[in-house]
């Protein structure tokens, strides 16, 4: 995956540009809020597969989750005190990590009994947006509508990797996060990080060429 993973000007650019979008969203720009809930759910949605016990999950998907923490996020954004791209992602999946916590408990309690749920998202609709891998990153499938094919099989191979994989790509490859922005969210050392993102791509690549 090369040394293009880490171009520091892109990076630096990209972060910039969230926090130029955060700081428009704090001053009332709910258009620009939900645009920045938007290119994060993919990431959240991995983050929550994580957190529902297994066999809530044929009752609730992640999505359900993310839906109603990005809510939730909405009705109290004016509490957010962060500025970056991490700190908009931590302070919104402790909100879904609070969702799922519920959800797990309410199951234990209701045993086989369905959960209705508020929100359903339709899933498929925001997973046309999937990422990408080019260059080292992930890019928005706007750019590439001609592969269609390519796009469906690595977001099957995401899907397929553990939840913390998952996550850790999106972190690094969709938000262009530093690893030590990283190890902040997932809680460990920024080598660990590293190792664990390093491990995601290379389990992904192998899934890829295995659906070859």
């Amino acid at each position: 995956m090369g040394g293009s993973i880490d171009s520091t000007s892109s990076g630096d650019a990209h972060s910039t540009a969230w926090t130029l979008r955060i700081g428009a969203a704090k001053e009332g720009d709910r258009e620009v809020l939900g645009q920045l809930l938007d290119d994060l759910r993919a990431c959240l949605c991995a983050f929550a597969r994580g957190r529902l016990d297994p066999q809530l999950r044929v009752k609730i998907s992640a999505s359900d989750i993310v839906q109603e923490a990005a809510l939730e996020a909405i009705r109290s954004f004016t509490s957010f005190r962060g500025q970056s791209r991490a700190d908009l992602h931590r302070w919104i999946q402790g909100i879904v990590e609070n969702r799922a916590r519920t959800a797990n408990r309410s199951y234990r309690l209701t045993g086989k009994r369905g959960l209705s749920r508020e929100v359903r998202l339709d899933e498929a609709a925001h997973e046309q947006r999937g990422p990408r891998l080019e260059d080292g990153f992930v890019r928005t499938p706007s750019s590439c509508a001609c592969r269609h094919e390519e796009l469906s099989q690595l977001r099957d191979a995401l899907r397929e990797l553990p939840p913390r994989y998952e996550h850790v790509i999106h972190l690094r490859n969709e938000l262009r996060l530093s690893f030590l922005e990283i190890a902040a969210i997932l809680d460990c050392s920024e080598n660990a990080a590293q190792k664990t993102w390093s491990r995601a791509i290379g389990l992904l690549s192998q899934r890829m060429n295995a659906g070859q």
